[in-house]
This record gives C-alpha cells, structure tokens and sequence, in this order.
C-alpha cells in the first residue's frame, strides 16, 4: 500500500510480513531526492550566474519542503499501525535533520544500538560520505546488530541489521525441574544445624599488608 504525499517522482510503501503467528508492519522509504545535476556540484562562485544559482536553490529549497510533509505523512503511517514498525529507506537527511528526527521520534535507530562503534556512512560522496540510509524499529522490537555494506556497483552503501521482538503469543510460564533423589540419598530434610559456606577464595586476608613475625630460640611465628 502506497502512503499518499506529495512528490515529484518518490514514494514510500507499507505492507504487512507474517513470521509465523506475528505480524510486523515494514514501510519502505525513498523520500524526495535533490535531483541534482553533475553541472550542479561544479560551481564556481566567481563565475558563476545569477540564473544558475537561483536554479540550485530553487531545487535544494524545494525538494526540502516536500521531505518534511513526507516525513509527516510517514511518522502518521507508523503512529496509526497496529503492528510493530520497522521503518527502512533513503531518507535523504543526515541524523540531524528535521526529517530524520520527525520519523525516528518514539522509535530506535538499528545502527546507533547495533553497529558497536562502526563507520556509517551510506553514501560515498567525497572522501567520508554521509549517512541518509535508516534502519528504524519500534521500541518493542531490539536491533542485535547492524552493519554498512561497503560494495561498489551503487552510490549507496546497503544497511543491513538483525532485530529481535518478543513473540506476541510467548507464554510466561516458569520451569520446574523435578529430580528424583539419588540411591545414596533417601530424603531431602536439610539436617540441623545448618553448615555455612566457606567464604570466597578471592576475598582478600584482613590488612594483607600488615604483616609481621617474632622470633625466639630460633623458632618464628607469624
């Protein structure tokens, strides 16, 4: 099912995965790209028109306004879904954008919880990139790990993650394991008194430091 918003040539789509007896709700993103030309990022501010750079602010300006009503559109979609949410896509928008922000508002980022400190970058513009590629879950759900896939045959590098949820028809109900008594042992009726447990081989001696010796007849002792 497409999610109605504006746009001029992007979409974002939602359908319903069954594992097993559950049911996740997984929305696809492609939010409003800038559509930039080659042309575009070869400006030279000496020489270049006052066309030219009206051109590029009129694309820059436009194709953010649309994200931000997408990314409504999106957020209303995730709020209004019965299931857990996992949210993916290009998003178009560095983490600290107003789009990123507006959908990842109440849910996890899979790659801040399960990357474990990697590089996550996902598109390779320049020497470092930036990241505008999201794997998103509800707070019900447990990103485990996350991953950038550094291949070469796109501008943009895959994300990959693991997720965990706590199945929907778990049954909470405890373990009782039942021995039987051994033949060397007849009953379970603890015996009186009580013995103690020794204490912990790795508890430190009282004042460890303290130490000294008295000798006499030429016999020491501690």
């Amino acid at each position: 099912q497409t999610i109605s918003y504006e746009s001029q040539n992007n979409i974002s789509s939602q359908c319903d995965v069954v594992v097993k007896k559950d049911t996740i709700r997984l929305i696809v993103n492609h939010l409003e790209s800038f559509r930039l030309m080659k042309e575009d990022l070869q400006l030279d501010t000496l020489s270049v028109s006052h066309f030219k750079q009206s051109t590029l602010n009129q694309k820059l300006h436009t194709a953010s306004e649309l994200r931000q009503e997408q990314a409504k559109a999106v957020k209303a979609a995730i709020n209004q879904s019965p299931h857990p949410v996992v949210a993916v896509g290009d998003f178009n928008s560095i983490p600290l954008s107003y789009v990123y922000g507006k959908i990842r508002w109440g849910m996890r980022d899979c790659f801040l919880e399960g990357s474990f400190g990697k590089l996550g970058n996902t598109y390779k513009k320049g020497p470092l990139g930036i990241r505008i590629d999201y794997i998103l879950c509800s707070r019900n759900m447990t990103p485990i790990t996350c991953e950038v896939d550094r291949v070469s045959y796109s501008d943009h590098f895959p994300v990959i993650a693991t997720i965990g949820i706590l199945s929907a028809y778990a049954v909470a109900i405890p373990v009782i394991k039942l021995v039987a008594p051994g033949p060397e042992v007849a009953t379970h009726t603890p015996t009186s008194p009580v013995t103690l447990a020794y204490p912990l081989a790795a508890w430190p001696a009282f004042w460890p430091w303290r130490l000294s010796a008295w000798c006499k007849g030429g016999k020491c002792r501690p």
